[in-house]
């Protein structure tokens, strides 16, 4: 299981979605869909599976959090470790 906590720090609400791509830069799965958020803190979870909830092969994946123009990479490992 991998946590994702983000806030949003806008004065209004925003367009968010979170997508986890392999390192080929294909899309692996939706962790949110496009969805209005208002101002705040959020945690989300990833359980490791793809868009069809199978589970994925170990290794790196990237996961984009994105808010309208702006956004944001990380490189996790997956799975993780505890």
């Amino acid at each position: 299981m991998l946590t994702l906590a983000f806030r949003l720090s806008s004065s209004d609400s925003r367009e968010v979605r979170v997508v986890v791509f392999n390192l080929l830069g294909q899309p692996v799965a939706q962790v949110l869909r496009p969805t209005r958020l208002k101002p705040g803190r959020y945690t989300l979870v990833w359980h490791g599976t793809d868009w069809r909830g199978k589970p994925v092969a170990e290794g790196r994946y990237v996961v984009e959090y994105r808010t309208g123009d702006d956004h944001v990479l990380a490189v996790v490992p997956w799975p993780q470790k505890r």
